[in-house]
């Protein structure tokens, strides 16, 4: 006699489906942009992104340079972005691991800044 075996479709994971744009878990897969700094300032002075992606600044030009977070010269939007000092050819990449609006600028040359949003 098989009337107590439970039927395939009456089990509620059977036909639950759980779309990535609805779960409360479900992130953006993380990526990583591009901001280059020349002899004239950054490439790109605004840029928003989503919370786990990366920004590699890439140093083009000769000279010395170091990113750092905004405001000059206290550095407190995001005091761990701090490149410390480098030159052409560096490449220093952060990660964004909460919201928010962070400035960033060249701390050996304060007028080059910009500005990142994380969502």
């Amino acid at each position: 006699d098989d009337e107590d075996e439970a039927s395939p479709t009456a089990s509620p994971t059977a036909t639950r489906t759980v779309s990535p744009t609805t779960s409360p878990t479900a992130t953006p897969e993380a990526k990583t942009h591009k901001i280059e700094l020349e002899n004239d300032g950054f490439n790109t002075t605004s840029l928003t992104i989503n919370v786990g992606d990366s920004v590699t600044f890439e140093i083009k030009d000769e000279g010395s340079y170091q990113v750092r977070s905004g405001p000059h010269p206290t550095h407190t939007d995001i005091p761990e972005l701090d490149s410390g000092v480098v030159a052409k050819g560096a490449k220093y990449t952060f990660k964004f691991s909460k919201a928010g609006g962070f400035r960033f600028h060249d701390h050996l040359h304060p007028s080059f800044t910009g500005t990142i949003t994380v969502k």
